[in-house]
């Protein structure tokens, strides 16, 4: 949620300093220092920036207030769970390691609810730029008067000094620095399992015509994650990342094997297995990007299957018993 008090800390100042200069024209139109129509234009303009602010907040507090609902129904859901395992041990149904492991990680995800309610509960309760940062100061553009003639020169010489330097910085060392196909790899990878679909799907193209997807298609893979994964991923634990091999097609295409270690929590059941696939890494608008459909996913969707079965076997075998 950085982003969210970045845009209420950035949309507080806004409305702060406009609401600043509004007073300000007040008082200097008491004085008579300004013509009708000056005042009327100025306040006009004034007027229309802090509407905007005031947009703004409204927009970002009405997305946090939606985030919040979501994370409360997840806490009940968990709670609820929480609550189910400890009467399915009492009972005898779990055994104690495996009830153990459930109750631990039913905490932990709980507790990163707790977490993200109270962060959401302070944005939302934010009334100045104080309660999110502290005010940034962005002064409107200078028109008219500034600095002089000699100044400009000085100050364009310097940014045309810096500018150059910095070209052959980033020229010489772009390459020790810039993202390689399997980073993306990992990150997509790491971001599924953290249940940040929207950001997962920012490093994801379509296979076919290695474009960005649509809204529509961002909307039906989210939904379909969220079924599997869970809202916030807790179904599914993605761990032990490793890049296996890299083959590179072409210029703009590598083929990155991973390994990856998949945790699945589904019927009340934790299993745990090590997958390894090829993903295809293609270069798509100046950035590297996987061209799949939620690679990795499919992985996880044959665990669960394999869970099921599992799962199935077990209950067969202590009914047995």
């Amino acid at each position: 949620m950085v982003r969210e008090e970045r845009e209420l800390q950035a949309q507080f100042s806004k409305k702060e300093r406009t609401q600043k200069l509004l007073d300000n024209l007040e008082k200097l139109n008491s004085s008579g220092s300004l013509g009708p129509e000056q005042y009327a234009q100025m306040k006009k303009g004034y007027e229309t920036t802090l509407l905007e602010a005031e947009n703004g907040l409204s927009d970002i507090k009405q997305n946090l207030a939606h985030q919040l609902t979501s994370e409360q129904r997840n806490l009940q859901i968990f709670t609820q769970e929480q609550s189910n395992n400890e009467a399915r041990f009492q009972v005898g149904e779990l055994k104690q390691d495996e009830f153990a492991r459930m109750l631990q990680r039913s905490r932990a995800k709980i507790e990163k609810i707790k977490s993200r309610i109270a962060e959401l509960e302070r944005l939302l309760a934010s009334a100045s730029s104080a309660d999110v940062g502290g005010y940034v100061d962005k002064p409107p553009a200078v028109k008219g008067g500034g600095l002089s003639r000699g100044g400009w020169i000085k100050v364009i010489a310097a940014a045309v000094i810096i500018g150059i330097a910095l070209g052959a910085y980033l020229l010489l060392f772009s390459g020790l620095f810039s993202n390689q196909p399997e980073d993306v790899v990992v990150q997509f990878l790491q971001q599924l399992d953290k249940g940040e679909y929207e950001q997962a799907l920012d490093l994801a193209v379509d296979p076919v015509t290695l474009q960005p997807y649509s809204s529509t298609e961002r909307a039906q893979m989210v939904a379909l994650a969220q079924m599997s994964y869970g809202r916030s991923g807790e179904n599914i634990q993605i761990s032990d990342i490793q890049v296996v091999n890299k083959e590179q097609v072409n210029g703009n295409k590598y083929m990155i094997t991973v390994s990856a270690k998949y945790s699945v929590n589904s019927f009340g059941y934790t299993n745990t297995q090590t997958q390894t696939e090829t993903i295809p890494v293609v270069n798509s608008n100046g950035g590297w990007k996987v061209a799949r459909r939620l690679p990795g996913f499919e992985a996880a969707l044959g665990l669960l299957s394999l869970l099921g079965v599992g799962y199935w076997w077990k209950r067969r075998a202590s009914s047995l018993s």
